[in-house]
Order: C-alpha cells, then structure tokens, then sequence
C-alpha cells in the first residue's frame, strides 16, 4: 500500500489505493492514519500526499540501510504491479454503453446529467486506471503477465477505454502516452492478430 502511494502517477484517494492494492479501504486509512508524520489526505480532493518528497526518495533508494531493507520500493516492479492493477480494474468495470444512456446517436450535450452520470457511474479507480495504465507501463518490466494483459486489454476493451476517456473529457490525454508506449501497443497488436 505505501509503495502504491508513493508510485502513483498523482496523489489519489484512500479509495482508489484500495481498488489498486485490493486492500480494504478502512485498512489503508489505518495506514496513514498510522503514518500521520509522513502522510496526510488533502482537504479538498482527499488525496494521499506526502509531506515531504525525502520520505519517498528515501522509499525509493536502492540502498537505504539493511534495518530499512524491507521498507524499500523497487519502483520498476510496484509500476509492473500497478499497470497490471489498472488493467485488472479496466478488464473488471470497462464495459459497452457505460453510462447506460437510451441512445449511442446522442451527443453529450443532449444527455441530462452527464456530469453527475460519470461521476456517479465511473468509480474513481477505474478514472485512474483508464488515466494511467500508460504511465505505468512505460516504467515496468514487460513481463508475461504484464504483456497479457496488454493484450487483452487491446482486444477487448480498448474501445470501452475511448468512450471512458471522452466521457471524462480526457480524449486529449491519449496524447500523453509516450510513443514508445504506443509503438508497444501496436507490436503487441501485431502479435495478437498473428493468432
């Protein structure tokens, strides 16, 4: 859980540690409330921060002291664990017509309550996950699982995954995925219609 929090793209809610980690949310509250000196939940957005970016460097250190030895993030392998969280959160809640609108001919301006709709029928885990599969990506190891799930996530979700993004007024933030991740995805869907 610490890991997570101190990985992730941007400071995020309890609840959306929760969804990544799979740990219970009051669990994680526990943690930070335990870890009050080095943690704190933002007062608007609730967020996790840290109060001081030498406690995640300190984390994040290869070599921080053998009494310290299982405290340290490996940040490769917790970005490997979190892209696979995010496409596990994405293979789970992405799904065709996701705000159960009568119509896919409707243009967003035409549907009442849009706003309220995604905010209420798109968990903020998956407005992570769908925001930062790409960045976690970029810093993991490519391993079988991870490619997997790539792959997958190409062939069966990838266009929930657009409607998400537009719904969330995020189209643009497709941009923001290196190329590099991109190219990835292409190979890999190369290799996924070779079979």
């Amino acid at each position: 859980v610490l890991h997570s929090i101190i990985t992730v793209r941007n400071p995020v809610p309890s609840i959306v540690i929760a969804q990544l980690t799979d740990v219970n949310c009051q669990q994680v509250n526990l943690l930070i409330g335990a870890l009050g000196s080095v943690l704190y939940k933002g007062e608007s957005d609730d967020a996790i921060h840290v109060f001081h970016a030498s406690f995640s460097d300190f984390l994040l250190r290869e070599k921080s002291g053998e009494q310290f030895k299982d405290l340290q993030c490996n940040p490769v392998n917790q970005h490997t664990f979190l892209s696979q969280a995010c496409f596990n959160i994405m293979e789970l809640e992405l799904r065709f017509n996701m705000l159960s609108l009568p119509s896919s001919f409707l243009k967003d301006k035409e549907i009442e309550n849009i706003v309220s709709d995604v905010n209420t029928k798109i968990k903020q885990g998956l407005v992570y996950a769908c925001k930062s599969w790409g960045y976690h990506l970029e810093k993991s190891t490519k391993n079988s699982k991870v490619t997997t799930a790539l792959e997958q996530f190409l062939k069966e979700k990838i266009f929930y995954w657009i409607e998400v993004m537009s719904l969330l007024r995020l189209a643009s933030h497709q941009e923001s995925i290196r190329e590099d991740t991109l190219v990835q995805c292409g190979d890999t869907l190369d290799s996924v219609r070779k079979v």
